[in-house]
């Protein structure tokens, strides 16, 4: 909640320090692919987000965005894993992760009329849904897995991308970005072995930029 509240104050102050200052939107489709020590564990992703943002400067935006993305656990890598970490363990499991990024979001845009590249750097809160059903046997006894948790943890992302005019307010998102949440545990079917976890996502975004106020864009 610390971390929420946050981030409101700063979109707040922002509003107080730049009341007249252009404004727009953006909905993006993501694919994301978790990456680092865990990532055969887990599937390809997809998701969704949208947000708002505004011009700091000519160049410079400033902006808050909200997503969710899904990433399937691979259950046969997971069962795998724990057969030859845990050798007396068996464990037959599905399971998901959902995630929802809560970010302050900033963009350096290069000048343009048609086309115009972009960095970015983005923070805040990664609030984490997991999700993973099934059974594990261990020395003859079976337990049942039924874990359904949320938790929510700060993360940051950087990110380059590009923007193509489509229409007077409309632009084309392309972007490219690497998110590194502090460690998030996504199963631990016995806790005295090192769990399976998630941490890092590449995400591929495609989507819209709307502006607000006309000639927001040159």
């Amino acid at each position: 909640m610390k971390t929420i509240r946050i981030i409101l104050l700063t979109l707040l102050f922002t509003l107080i320090i730049y009341p007249q200052q252009k404004y727009g939107s953006e909905l993006q489709l993501h694919l994301a692919a978790p990456v680092g020590s865990y990532a055969k564990y887990f599937n390809v992703g997809f998701g969704v987000t949208g947000g708002f943002y505004y011009h700091l400067e000519e160049n410079l935006r400033l902006g808050l965005s909200l997503g969710y993305i899904k990433i399937g656990a691979d259950a046969a890598d997971i069962e795998e894993y724990y057969k030859t970490t845990v050798s007396a363990g068996d464990l037959n499991m599905t399971g998901f992760v959902g995630v929802i990024p809560l970010l302050i979001t900033f963009k350096m845009v290069s000048p343009g009329r048609k086309y115009k590249v972009y960095g970015s750097i983005d923070g805040g809160l990664y609030t984490y849904w997991t999700k993973a059903t099934g059974n594990y046997t261990n020395n003859g006894a079976t337990s049942v897995i039924d874990k359904s948790e949320f938790r929510s943890e700060p993360g940051i992302s950087f990110g380059v991308g590009s923007l193509r005019k489509m229409a007077e307010t409309v632009w084309r998102d392309f972007n490219v970005k690497y998110h590194v949440v502090q460690n998030s545990v996504y199963l631990d079917a016995d806790p005295e072995y090192e769990s399976i976890s998630t941490s890092k996502m590449m995400i591929v975004g495609v989507g819209l930029n709307w502006n607000f106020e006309s000639g927001a864009e040159e």
